[in-house]
């Protein structure tokens, strides 16, 4: 299906606060305001001005979910595989896909090493 702009923003919004709160606790990222969280979005949906379209993409360290959450609500017909680990950062991403209805990602708490896919796009950020 097919989402409009505005619930685009609306989402990439959400994801924001929900990012700044679980941050306080957990320290998921070293962005620490809103216009931070911002500049990462912005960078992680950057790509999509000269990438060509995929129907897979697996995101190895999601993380805090650079670039995947954004590339997911921004891009809804691709499916999105994060791969992550770390047990606080998986409870984060799939407390995100919930809260934000994304049923284009799978979060999988493994590391790249375990995951056997074919992806027509890998993506990464800060790993190791």
């Amino acid at each position: 299906k097919n989402l409009d702009l505005q619930t685009i923003k609306q989402n990439l919004n959400l994801y924001t606060t929900i990012l700044l709160e679980w941050n306080q606790t957990h320290n998921l990222t070293g962005a620490q305001s809103a216009q931070d969280i911002q500049k990462n979005i912005i960078d992680s949906l950057y790509p999509l001005c000269f990438l060509r379209d995929f129907e897979l993409c697996l995101d190895v360290g999601s993380g805090a979910g650079f670039p995947a959450i954004a590339l997911a609500i921004a891009k809804p017909k691709q499916e999105f595989i994060l791969s992550e680990p770390r047990a606080k950062r998986a409870a984060f991403l799939l407390f995100v896909k919930q809260k934000l209805k994304l049923h284009n990602i799978h979060i999988e708490k493994k590391s790249i090493q375990e995951i056997h896919t074919k992806a027509d796009l890998i993506t990464s950020r800060a790993v190791m």
